[in-house]
């Protein structure tokens, strides 16, 4: 039996940008259709979660019921009687924030494991040089219960809703595929059929992942708006009624860190805009820095949020991975030949002054960001 093709433990799913997937001619015939694929190694990062701005504690409440399902929806209305609408939205959003930072990543690490060693357009010819398989990838069950409860929840966004059922439609029709593809690489069956079955089952896997990454790039994009404009106005609620406290610093720094991320997330060092990514990357190290030294120059407030230590560490390794990356482009530094084998693959963020190490140290920031507890928060005054 082969190596087993399981998806490396440890990665933080990331977030594709938009970007047109392949279409090839139609095929001679009136009836023909043109056929999409696949398109491996585009850039993805995370979403970050956005505090309720009522008690906090209220928040997780609402949140625990409605993981536990339709049965507890008339406790949950009444525990958010008190919430305002960009609450309600904000919890809406979570069910989709999770699918996408989770299950949704998995799928395409699994596309591009697929894409590394096959010709997508050509298909399995059974004289690949290497034979790499897939990541296995099990159903996300918990993913797809958040989608039907965000679904069901307030306020009513049918662009979101169809967005999201679409994206689940698919997810639900990609992943058997991927399983059944694992593990006929991982029990080395090609190697008793000639591929035969692998020929067979390529135009499922290469249909099937073109048209989750097609609805995975809508659902991220309506999410993803609608996360920004939230993430904008509470910052703004949260500076008006509580001052530049541990909630904001916590926000601010996540708000700097996502457009620096966009304006960073580019394909080929010669379309990044160095100065329009120094402006950013500036106001981000200010963020930064004043977060740091409001959680120094309040101790137990900063205490009363577990780990808020961490995520100002992990703040700080984005501030260094997002300076590599300008003073590559600024000294005009080109990758080695090594590098460049590195770069568009799972081993990206290993390379010094690339948008792989960047993006990886902004998903670490978003997953000790989402993972901070305020339950026990007690700011000062």
């Amino acid at each position: 039996m082969g190596p087993r093709h399981v998806r490396p433990r440890g990665l933080v799913y990331t977030y594709s940008t938009l970007a047109p997937v392949c279409t090839l001619a139609p095929e001679a015939g009136p009836s023909a259709a043109p056929r999409t694929w696949y398109n491996r190694g585009m850039p993805r990062y995370s979403l970050a979660l956005v505090l309720c701005a009522v008690g906090l504690a209220g928040c997780d409440q609402v949140t625990e019921l409605l993981e536990k399902g339709a049965e507890m929806a008339g406790d949950a209305s009444n525990a958010a009687a008190g919430m305002t609408e960009d609450d309600k939205l904000g919890m809406k959003l979570d069910g989709y924030i999770g699918c996408i930072n989770g299950a949704s990543g998995s799928v395409l690490d699994s596309a591009d494991r697929y894409a590394s060693w096959v010709d997508i357009e050509a298909g399995v010819t059974g004289k690949e040089k290497n034979v790499y398989g897939l990541y296995d990838h099990e159903l996300d069950q918990s993913c797809l219960d958040g989608i039907n409860n965000s679904n069901n929840a307030d306020p009513d966004d049918p662009a979101l809703e169809e967005a999201a059922s679409t994206w689940m439609a698919a997810y639900q029709a990609i992943q058997p595929k991927i399983h059944e593809a694992y593990e006929y690489y991982d029990h080395d069956d090609y190697k008793d059929d000639q591929f035969a079955k692998g020929k067979e089952m390529h135009e499922g896997l290469a249909s099937g992942f073109a048209a989750f990454q097609t609805a995975d790039q809508a659902f991220r994009k309506v999410v993803s708006d609608a996360n920004d404009g939230l993430q904008e106005r509470r910052l703004a609620q949260l500076e008006k009624e509580m001052g530049r406290k541990l909630q904001f610093q916590n926000a601010n720094v996540m708000a700097k860190a996502k457009h620096l991320m966009e304006i960073g997330d580019v394909h080929g060092l010669e379309n990044l805009d160095l100065a329009e990514f120094e402006k950013v990357l500036e106001a981000y190290d200010k963020a930064v820095t004043e977060a740091d030294d409001y959680m120094k120059a309040n101790k137990a407030e900063a205490d009363s949020v577990m780990m808020f230590d961490s995520f100002i560490d992990s703040a700080e390794d984005y501030l260094k991975a997002a300076k590599e990356l300008k003073r590559r482009k600024r000294d005009n530094k080109p990758y080695s030949d090594f590098e460049q084998r590195q770069l568009g693959g799972s081993s990206a963020w290993m390379v010094e002054g690339s948008v792989g190490k960047m993006s990886r140290a902004y998903n670490d920031l978003v997953g000790r960001s989402n993972r901070l507890s305020w339950s026990g928060y007690k700011p000062n005054g």
